[in-house]
């Protein structure tokens, strides 16, 4: 029997800075294009080998722990915005809580389970962070195997978690 859904999110896809931090537009070549899921293979891929800083220089931030950040930021954001007026219990979600994710986007490879769900931690990360969940151990949530890759077309890529109670 299926459980009601207690929450639904609905996260845009994020793109890469149309501007520089400094505010001058970005000439790279990946302003304005989509930010990739970060699964195991994405994240390994993504690695920078280790450079040397330069003499009393911090160590370069790399681009997974930019990708992180932003995608943390995001859901964070969408979730403080959106808890307030559209979910209908007592925040923080009593836990256990059982985390469904669906991406709709257009992959250039079928991705597995695993690399649906190892995505998905920044997401759940920034749930945390908004107070919507109280945690994101074994205790408070586990992933729903259901969650599943949808092709959609250009310009609506979208991540949905549907975070529903966990008998």
């Amino acid at each position: 029997m299926e459980s009601a859904v207690a929450y639904q999110i609905a996260i845009p896809w994020p793109t890469h800075p149309l501007r520089t931090p400094t505010g001058r537009p970005a000439r790279n070549k990946m302003a304005g294009k989509l930010l990739p899921w970060l699964s195991a293979n994405i994240v390994h891929a993504l690695n920078n080998p280790y450079r040397r800083p330069g003499a009393g220089a911090a160590p370069p931030i790399s681009r997974v722990h930019r990708y992180k950040a932003h995608w943390r930021e995001l859901a964070c954001a969408i979730a403080r915005t959106a808890e307030a007026s559209e979910y209908p219990g007592t925040l923080p979600i009593p836990y256990p809580v059982l985390i469904e994710v669906r991406l709709y986007r257009n992959p250039a490879n079928e991705m597995d389970q695993g690399g649906l769900i190892e995505g998905a931690k920044p997401l759940i990360d920034g749930l945390v962070l908004a107070g919507l969940l109280q945690g994101d151990g074994p205790k408070f949530v586990t992933y729903d195997p259901r969650g599943a890759v949808y092709r959609t077309p250009k310009g609506t890529q979208r991540v949905e978690l549907l975070l529903r109670p966990r008998s």
